[in-house]
């Protein structure tokens, strides 16, 4: 009845594959962990309040149904004193220095009253200087071989001394020779200082610079000299073979060496040399820009190509693995240790260690674990965009890893060549992964950078491709032998890839699907809750621990938007842009009013890096109203790139400057062609809400030959302060001001005409509008005029402050 079971010959009998657990346990507490880093960042937690959470979860860790809650709430509590002790400081250290510097030379009272309310004015930079720096005989040692910049190189010096004084920290010394290599103990004169923005909206490089521990930049005020040099033998063996690479792509390649420097050695500063703005217009506008920054994709190649490579020569497997990871190391190394590289290198590791345990590798879990040992070592860089576009990356590349399965399952269904099948299967995967990448990375670009750009979806169709075969490409040519005969073609090669791809980013970058968008922090949140939430169920299929460890990652995804709400009210920024003026006035009810734009790109203020980027950081989608006092370019230059960017409802300008050439230009720009004009052609006062706006010049029939007499007088009343905004206007203008009624121009904040000039704020009408505060937007450039110092001398007499943009940077007028 029952058939007799078939024993095997012992020769045919395999041994069962034995299987060990990876020794990383259940990480759904690594969530907790994030947020525990966030709130020690943003949100001041009471001591009590951590104690209580202790107890509770030692008190519900003893109870089997919530042992993983009580975990997170320890987690929780770790992380939060973990970040607050990474932010620790010594007393020696070259940041407090500079703390400490702030304080004295801000000790000047920057407080004023008007109508007996107090308002601040916030300064970009300390008070009566050009920049706070420390200027002492320095000590340091270099880390690194130089980098080379447009104007010269530098290098990263560990200080180590100022004279007698201890003094920790790193700097970046600028040099315009090449003197300097690893491990020199330097002396001299230095002139250092912090990095600071001038405007808000900029991108904060000091805080990007701080992550990586460099906490300022140092000039050489003295010949510096050598006073020892020590450096151990692998670290000279590795600058050695560092320098023997960039000698060989230099010596190799001609118009792709840029690209192979970017994609190879992540030096992207060699592809200014296509053009000004390669990297930072055309990248971007194509959405080619994160392929150009050696990370997850670049780093997975070159793991795919040595595992690859090295059994070709038969090691064994495991020995290959071990070899991988070190030289995977190595290439983090000659790669100045960039952190997408470093987080790359860490997660595949930890793949191919994996691989270590004979068990089907838990993809969540080593998702998890590289981004505890990430926060655990820099708990700061949770908060870097780098680190968050890479994990958001890796996600969808294992989302996409899930679903391949079912395409491979669908694909078999039906009765096709093998090869066929195969060749379909990588399509659709290829195709997969790019639009996962394109969606899940969606949400953060347009929460940081606000715009949605389409092209993302063909760049990366065609940048997976062309890096794919580019970077095995430049590697193999580094590697083989300059005599070889193949050398010669591959070269050819190389060289016609790379003006291909060139002309595909131009290409791209002239596409018409990017949209700017300003939509709200919650509109950005809810698009990643169901872009990341659909995707992820999606390719969930039916496995318990992977459906809550992918949840996990998720939710803790969610780290990444967290922002403290910000109270908006009423506020004036002037901005630095050089020699030009730009007011910037919000009214508490995001009502916003912009008096003039300075020039489009002046003295290196380009207001699309700020300006531009401060609306679109407050999620401004229009301004109300733009006032252009006069046709000079540094007061309506900047008016064009904005109008590009941000809705304006309607400009005002003079009736004089609207039938200039310079207003025809103005009335047929595309972008303004929905803009409603405002004629000013006499005095007139304007109510808006709680404020009012008086046009005090030009009158009517009012003519002058010199167009800065033309300019826009303007007064904003508010019952709590009273602005005067002048333009560039003279003396002729500020006597014809003064012969009517003088009450009218009194003001308790006044706007320097023309730049601080001589020409204009004579002592009369100083004396008659008796501002509390006196801004000049210029420069700074006081041995040129502006301010000139007589104006300076003249403001004493009412006396002020007076604040120079240029020297102060960005000047916010906000209430107490």
């Amino acid at each position: 009845m029952f058939q007799k079971k078939k024993v095997l010959p012992k020769l045919y009998l395999v041994a069962k594959q034995q299987t060990f657990p990876l020794p990383i346990p259940c990480l759904l507490w690594v969530p907790f962990w994030l947020i525990g880093i966030v709130f020690a960042k943003y949100i001041a937690v009471p001591f009590y309040i951590n104690l209580l959470l202790l107890c509770c979860s030692l008190v519900v860790f003893f109870f089997r149904s919530t042992k993983i809650f009580a975990l997170g709430i320890l987690a929780f509590l770790v992380g939060f004193y973990f970040y607050l002790n990474s932010q620790y400081l010594p007393a020696y250290h070259l940041e407090k220095l500079f703390q400490t510097l702030q304080v004295k030379e801000k000790a000047v009272n920057q407080n004023y009253f008007s109508n007996n309310r107090l308002w601040k004015a916030e300064l970009f930079r300390p008070d009566n200087t050009q920049e706070d720096y420390i200027q002492h005989v320095v000590r340091g040692r270099i880390h690194g071989n130089a980098q080379k910049t447009k104007n010269g190189f530098t290098y990263l010096v560990e200080l180590i001394s100022f004279s007698d004084l201890i003094i920790t920290g790193k700097v970046v010394l600028f040099l315009e020779d090449k003197q300097f290599q690893d491990g020199d103990l330097i002396e001299g004169v230095m002139k250092i200082s912090p990095n600071k923005n001038t405007n808000p909206g900029e991108i904060n490089y000091g805080e990007i610079a701080k992550n990586d521990g460099i906490y300022g930049r140092a000039y050489a005020i003295s010949p510096l000299r050598i006073i020892d040099h020590k450096s151990n033998f692998l670290r000279l063996f590795l600058l050695w073979i560092k320098n023997q690479i960039n000698e060989k792509i230099e010596r190799t390649f001609n118009y792709s060496m840029p690209l192979v420097k970017t994609l190879v050695l992540n030096e992207r500063q060699y592809l200014e040399a296509y053009n000004e703005n390669f990297l930072s217009e055309t990248l971007v506008a194509s959405g080619l820009r994160h392929f150009f920054t050696v990370s997850g994709l670049h780093v997975g190649i070159i793991a795919f190509v040595l595992l690859s490579f090295l059994r070709i020569f038969g090691i064994p497997i495991p020995a290959v693995r071990i070899i991988t990871i070190f030289l995977l190391c190595f290439y983090t190394y000659i790669c100045n240790m960039a952190p997408p590289i470093m987080r790359a290198t860490l997660f595949f590791s930890l793949m191919i260690i994996a691989t270590f345990f004979y068990r089907k590798v838990s993809r969540w879990q080593i998702y998890l674990f590289s981004l505890f040992l990430q926060t655990l070592f820099h708990p700061a860089d949770l908060f870097s965009l780098s680190l968050q576009l890479s994990y958001v990356a890796y996600a969808g590349i294992i989302l996409l890893l899930e679903v391949s399965t079912r395409v491979a399952k669908f694909l078999a269904l039906y009765k096709i060549n093998n090869w066929h099948r195969y060749i379909l299967k990588v399509i659709i995967n290829y195709l997969l992964l790019t639009l996962f990448l394109s969606l899940i990375t969606m949400p953060l670009l347009v929460y940081h950078f606000h715009i949605i750009n389409l092209n993302i979806i063909f760049a990366n169709l065609v940048g997976i491709i062309f890096v794919s075969i580019l970077l095995p490409l430049y590697l193999l040519i580094i590697i083989l032998p300059a005599f070889l005969p193949l050398f010669s073609s591959l070269v050819l090669v190389a060289e016609f890839g790379s003006e291909i791809l060139n002309r595909i980013i131009v290409i791209l970058g002239n596409l018409p699907f990017s949209i700017q968008t300003s939509i709200s922090f919650w509109a950005t949140v809810f698009m990643f809750i169901l872009i990341s939430l659909g995707l992820f169920i999606l390719t969930y299929q039916q496995k318990k621990k992977q459906f809550w460890l992918g949840l996990a990652c998720i939710l803790g995804s969610f780290c990444f938007f967290i922002q403290l709400p910000e109270t908006k009210s009423f506020q004036i920024i002037f901005f630095d842009v050089g020699h030009g003026d730009l007011a910037l006035i919000r009214f508490a009810t995001d009502d916003y009013l912009l008096i003039d734009t300075g020039e489009y790109q002046n003295n290196h203020k380009n207001i699309t890096q700020n300006l531009i980027n401060y609306l679109q950081n407050e999620r401004v989608t229009h301004i109300a109203k733009v006032i252009i006092t006069h046709p000079h370019s540094d007061h309506y230059g900047g008016l064009f790139p904005l109008s590009e960017k941000i809705k304006i409802d309607t400009l005002m300008i003079t009736k004089q400057m609207l039938n200039t050439e310079v207003g025809r230009d103005i009335k047929t720009f595309p972008y303004l062609q929905k803009t409603f004009f405002y004629v000013i052609q006499d005095t007139l006062s304007m109510k808006y809400r709680d404020y009012t706006l008086h046009i005090l010049h030009p009158p009517q029939d009012y003519f002058h030959a010199n167009p800065n007499n033309l300019s826009i007088v303007a007064k904003l009343q508010r019952p709590d302060i009273s602005i005067l905004f002048t333009g560039d206007i003279e003396k002729e203008v500020e006597d014809l001001l003064l012969d009517q009624d003088r009450s009218v121009l009194k003001a308790d904040l006044l706007k320097a005409p023309h730049h601080g000039s001589r020409t204009s704020s004579s002592s009369n009408f100083l004396q008659a509008v008796e501002p509390e505060l006196f801004i000049v937007s210029s420069n700074g450039n006081i041995k040129r005029g502006f301010p000139h110092q007589l104006v300076l001398d003249r403001t004493k007499e009412i006396p002020s402050h007076v604040f120079i943009t240029g020297i102060n940077g960005a000047i916010i007028i906000k209430p107490q």
